[in-house]
């Protein structure tokens, strides 16, 4: 069940934990289901929803972090994930080399 339902609910995400990219796609995701604002601050960026429940703003939030943990990954096994396609691809150029 919903909870209550708020007025001007403000969140600040801090440029630390969160890319303006993952904040983006966040609100590419919610931007059919829930109206909001935002701006640019010097180390974060603040999003302002209006009339929505908690739950609508939790999901909000746990897709922004969503896609900061899916950047992050796609960072960190990037190298690994293009050295084994490319390895691949060498090994089956290479199949019919020794017919």
């Amino acid at each position: 069940m919903d909870s209550e339902i708020e007025k001007n609910k403000k969140i600040f995400f801090s440029f630390d934990i969160y890319s303006e990219e993952a904040l983006n796609l966040a609100a590419y995701i919610f931007e059919d289901r829930i109206k909001f604002s935002s701006s640019k601050k010097d180390n974060g960026a603040e999003f302002v929803f209006d009339n929505y429940s908690e739950n609508d703003i939790r999901d909000f939030v746990n897709e922004a972090l969503n896609q900061q943990c899916r950047i992050d990954l796609a960072t960190v096994t990037g190298p690994l994930t293009r050295f084994i396609v490319t390895k691949a691809l060498i090994s089956g150029m290479g199949e019919g080399k020794n017919e």
